[in-house]
């Protein structure tokens, strides 16, 4: 019984420093052309750049 309630206590927590980590933000997305992509990275050399495209997606084009 002491497991189960130190998991429900540590899952409420989790879910409670998210919840105060996630309240009033929103999320933004800019769209910026080959050009202006470069530039940004220059700019942020230890940038990570993620695709997140299916196999099939990634196929049809990508960075080198």
């Amino acid at each position: 019984m002491k497991g189960i309630q130190k998991r429900f206590i540590a899952a409420a927590f989790l879910i409670a420093v998210l919840a105060c980590k996630v309240e009033g933000q929103t999320a933004a997305v800019t769209t910026v052309d080959a050009k202006k992509f470069a530039e940004l990275l220059k700019k942020y050399p230890d940038a990570i750049l993620l695709d997140v495209r299916t196999p099939e997606e990634y196929a049809e084009g990508h960075l080198k």
